[in-house]
């Protein structure tokens, strides 16, 4: 599957004239170095993606399935739209392509690293996590994301890991005097069934 992905992607890319994005390749660097590399540039990629699904209206109504809930758990991380998959994934391949990496190599850092702490930050735990939330987001940070009862039309709290992209945009909220509300503003309207919920961004964006 990952090899066909590749295969499809590079294809895309030869219809426009581009036959290879790579700038360097630094997959025969000290692999600690490596790891820290895609690290800081995946968590990056994930951030301005994540702010992209919400500042666009078109994708805001497919990420929008995943804001629609009103309670957070770990199956959370599995609740969205698919076709935020095909625009979210593929743009956070290009950073790992342009310096010489494969498909392969990006799902497997997806699974051991981002998914992980994607199940991390959507659990449904009452701690606080003190000055942690400043270093890297918690569930305690990611609820005040999901939640509607924001000073910011479109969110807050948008990093994946590293709070520090958050900090450095102005987009970190984490307010002691009140308790997240989660959900979306036009909550009564979004159908509770996955097929309702998998039909209505088309049916909104496309008037049917």
């Amino acid at each position: 599957m990952c090899a066909v992905t590749e295969l499809i992607f590079n294809k895309g890319l030869a219809t426009i004239g581009i036959y290879s994005i790579k700038i360097a390749d630094i997959t025969h660097w000290n692999p600690i170095v490596q790891v820290l590399i895609m690290f800081v540039l995946q968590d990056f990629f994930e951030y301005v993606a994540h702010v992209i699904l919400h500042r666009v209206n078109f994708l805001w109504e497919f990420h929008k399935i995943h804001h629609a809930q009103e309670e957070l758990s770990v199956p959370s991380t599995r609740h969205f739209h698919w076709v935020e998959m095909i625009v979210f994934k593929p743009l956070l391949y290009f950073p790992f392509a342009m310096i010489g990496y494969s498909v392969i190599d990006y799902f497997l850092f997806q699974i051991t690293v981002q998914n992980i702490w994607g199940f991390f930050t959507h659990m449904n735990i009452k701690v606080k996590w003190g000055f942690l939330n400043y270093i890297v987001n918690t569930p305690e940070t990611h609820a005040w994301h999901h939640a509607k009862n924001v000073p910011n039309k479109y969110g807050v709290n948008f990093a994946s890991i590293l709070v520090i992209w958050d900090l450095l945009f102005k987009q970190f909220y984490k307010p002691t005097d009140k308790t997240p509300i989660l959900g979306v503003s036009d909550q009564k309207s979004m159908p509770t069934s996955f097929i309702g919920q998998q039909m209505h961004p088309f049916k909104k964006l496309f008037r049917f």
